[in-house]
């Protein structure tokens, strides 16, 4: 069955329990477990990505992140950000710096903002810009609406739930291993998917000469 809507991704977790229908645990406890694993999910592996901007005033630097997002669109309203992994201004990506190296580094004439830092729901940048300008931002962010994470990531809330429900009915020896395995499964999962590595300049070399290699009597 596909995982496109909570009552697919409910109706699974169902079979699992050997509970077609409600009896020891509602659609509702359900949906409110699902909820739960879909906000762990996206906090512990920042899948859920989407796009925001921020106006730029002049002078300022410190600005609220952004609670609305777009590209993809976010279900969840309280969504929030949890990481900036790019910010850009003008098609011009930004540095992310600790606030230590502020002025230390850059040329107190520039006059377009090139670092960023972000500390909570903030994101602070440098130097101050002399103008208007709209941030643009790649952001992770949390959700706890099932159908904001992405498909990759769906089937872990199936066993998510489940371990869940077998703390409610005290069966604690397959809660613990419902819950190991889970617990394993997001861990590879970020580790396949989310974690980034960044191109080094050795991953770019090209031979300084290539040569074709001819089979012997040709």
């Amino acid at each position: 069955m596909p995982l496109d809507t909570l009552a697919n991704i409910r109706t699974e977790v169902r079979s699992l329990l050997n509970e077609a229908t409600a009896g020891l645990f509602s659609d509702a406890q359900i949906d409110e477990w699902l909820g739960q694993v879909s906000l762990d999910i996206s906090v512990k592996t920042h899948c859920v990505e989407t796009t925001g901007t921020v106006t730029l005033v002049q002078g300022t630097v410190e600005y609220a992140l952004p609670t609305t997002f777009a590209n993809p669109a976010i279900t969840d309203t309280e969504a929030r950000v949890i990481k900036i992994y790019g910010a850009y201004l003008s098609n011009v990506g930004f540095l992310r710096v600790r606030p230590q190296v502020w002025g230390r580094k850059q040329p107190v004439t520039q006059t377009v903002p090139t670092w960023y830092t972000q500390w909570g729901q903030r994101i602070f940048v440098q130097p101050p810009p002399s103008g208007a300008g709209t941030l643009s931002l790649l952001v992770s962010v949390n959700s706890d609406t099932v159908t904001d994470l992405p498909m990759s990531y769906r089937h872990l809330l199936i066993p998510g739930a489940v371990y869940r429900a077998k703390i409610r009915d005290r069966k604690f020896t397959e809660y613990a291993q419902l819950y190991a395995e889970y617990a394993n499964s997001l861990m590879y999962q970020r580790q396949d998917l989310q974690e980034r590595g960044t191109d080094t300049k050795a991953d770019q070399d090209l031979p300084d000469r290539a040569e074709r290699v001819m089979p012997a009597g040709s």
